[in-house]
């Protein structure tokens, strides 16, 4: 399962006691998680898109003690719809899982709505963003980080 390979590939990254090879060692200090999922979700059925709040609070919540950072900002991406199905909506439980995203973030004061997917374009596949898109969510990922640092992130100093 996903989450184990994520709690194996965190202790392997913990293992490492020179990350950039130059002969002097490193610590590792988690400072967020950047989340962008939740189309299966919303794609699935209404019963996955109500169970998504839960879900979501329960996997941060897992991340953080994992990397014993209780107060671990968190950033999500806002989930969008291509529109490219026959009917016009490739998610139709979108709405719920839309929603869940804002509750968590609004009940957590560690976390970071990031919306500039409303206006992203989307590859071929109806799934997937396009270049231009990838690089200004990630931009926009980065600026939501970067605000959260000053009030949650562990001291990296």
């Amino acid at each position: 399962n996903q989450y184990d390979h994520a709690l194996k590939t965190f202790r392997n990254a913990f293992t490492q006691t020179d990350i950039d090879g130059d002969g002097v060692a490193d610590r590792l200090v988690p400072c967020g998680i950047v989340w962008m999922q939740g189309e299966a979700d919303a794609y699935q059925s209404q019963a996955a898109a109500d169970e998504y709040r839960a879900n979501i609070e329960r996997l941060m919540g897992l991340l953080r003690a994992a990397l014993r950072v209780d107060d671990l900002p968190v950033v999500i991406g806002k989930i969008t719809d291509s529109g490219m199905a026959d009917d016009g909506s490739v998610m139709d439980y979108i709405g719920t899982v839309q929603q869940a995203q804002q509750d968590f973030v609004g009940d957590d004061p560690c976390a970071a709505y990031v919306t500039v997917t409303d206006d992203l374009g989307y590859l071929d596949d109806a799934w997937h963003y396009d270049t231009d898109g990838f690089i200004r969510m990630g931009t926009a990922f980065a600026e939501a980080m970067i605000e959260l640092e000053e009030e949650c992130a562990p001291d990296v100093h």
